[in-house]
Parts: structure tokens; sequence; C-alpha cells
């Protein structure tokens, strides 16, 4: 007779995952605190009693002596003990951040050189269509706050100012030289030329603070030739890069920390 077929095996089930093993620093850090106090309280009570039982100054200076000796070794062992227990964690919450910050500062400089100045300049190929100040206009004639703040700036809503000639860009005012120019001659404000600020030799730096780029660079050369400038905030994009060549472009400090953004 021929055997029964034994009955299949019955699936076993998958083990149960072992809960993580708790923490066992805050207990460490708990007894260290407790024995620490507890070490330095039974120390000053035999002190103490030491005093009142032998009496005397030499009594005094041999449990002043032993304390000092004793109650620095219990310190800089709980010290120690945190250290060894604690510093670690702290020690990779920074590493991690400063990776994480490499990380970004490298991903900013790629694409950095990755974005064409074509591809977010402002168009300055038609002057008509751009705020600038056209040098055409006589600046010895011209009224710093009525015509050149309040007719220009604050009717297209500008905060910045190229000053062109011929297509070429002369200097670059903002808004804040103009202001502080106009405090610092408040007394004569409303008769104040913007061929005076021109000519001003505290104003000479700032109006000169741009640089220019070809078109065919990207927004880190743009960033590189802002660096080499003092104050720079503005590039502006010739057709070969000069100064003495029409300007076709304007790159802002705002674009490129915008293009920095990950």
């Amino acid at each position: 007779m021929a055997d029964a077929p034994s009955p299949p095996a019955q699936p076993t089930a998958p083990p149960a995952p072992k809960a993580p093993a708790a923490d066992p620093r805050p207990d460490l850090a708990k007894s260290t605190i407790y024995f620490v106090f507890g070490a330095t309280g039974v120390l000053g009570l035999a002190a103490i009693a030491a005093v009142a039982i032998k009496g005397g100054d030499g009594a005094v200076t041999s449990i002043k002596d032993v304390l000092g000796l004793l109650l620095p070794v219990l310190g800089t062992w709980a010290g120690t003990v945190f250290a060894f227990y604690f510093s670690r964690e702290n020690f990779e919450s920074a590493a991690k951040h400063s990776e994480a910050m490499f990380k970004q500062f490298t991903s900013s400089e790629e694409k950095l050189k990755a974005t064409p100045v074509k591809s977010v300049m402002l168009d300055m190929t038609d002057l008509t269509k751009v705020t600038v100040f056209d040098l055409k206009k006589d600046p010895k004639t011209t009224k710093l706050k009525s015509e050149v703040i309040d007719g220009i700036m604050k009717t297209a809503g500008r905060e910045r100012l190229p000053g062109v000639e011929n297509g070429r860009v002369k200097w670059i005012a903002h808004l804040s030289l103009f202001n502080d120019f106009i405090v610092q001659n408040y007394k004569t404000a409303d008769d104040l030329k913007l061929q005076q600020v021109l000519d001003d030799p505290k104003c000479k730096g700032v109006l000169d603070s741009f640089c220019v780029v070809k078109a065919t660079q990207s927004l880190a050369d743009v960033k590189a030739a802002m660096d080499t400038v003092k104050m720079c905030a503005d590039a502006f994009v010739t057709e070969d890069g000069t100064k003495e060549s029409k300007v076709i472009g304007w790159v802002t400090d705002a674009i490129v920390l915008a293009a920095c953004k990950i």
C-alpha cells in the first residue's frame, strides 16, 4: 500500500524585527550627574564633620587641600564622559551641514557656468525701451532732484540709472547715491545739477563701479568680473566685451543671485 502524501509544509513566519536598542546616553548622563553631585555633597559633609571634630586652622587647610584635589578630578571625569558620548553627535551634525553647504555652493557655481549671459540679461539694444540717462542732454543744466530722480527714476520705478553716450555706458548711478548727495547738500537741494554728482570725487568710485562682459560668456564670468571691481553690482554686455563698444545688455547682481538659487 502506497504511503499517504505528507501534508505541505506550513510557511514559516518571518522573524519579527528587532526593536532598536534604547539610547543609553540619557541614563548615563543622569547617573553621572547624580554621582558627581552626590560625591561632592558627601565630601562637603565629610569636610564639615572633620573640621568640627578636629578643629584648628590645620584641619581647615588640610580639608581645603583634599577638596582642591578631588573636586577638579570629579569635574574633569564628568566632562570627559559627556564629551565622549555626546560630542560625536554634534560633530556629525556639523559635518552634514558643511557637506550640504558645500554641495549647494558647488551646484550654484555649476548653474552659473551653465547659464549664458544672453538668456538672462536685460536687453539694451533699443535704448528707448530702457531707463537710461542719455548724455545728449547736458548734465550741467539737468536738475538732479526734479529731472533725474523724480522725472526719470521714480517715474519708471527704477533705482539704478546708467549714463549712456552714443550707445556706450559711461557710468552707473544708484538712487541711494543721489539721495546721499542731496542730504549732504540739503541747503541747495532744489538747485543741484547732475554734473555736480559726476564731478564729486567721493561719488566717482561708485559711478565707475561696473564691469563689462561679452555676450558669449556665462553668468559665472559675470560674477568673476564683478568680484574684480570694488562695490560692483552691475555688469554691462557689450559687442566685444570692452567699455568702448556699444552696450547690448545689462546684468545686475540681483540677476546673478537669483540664478544661484537651487
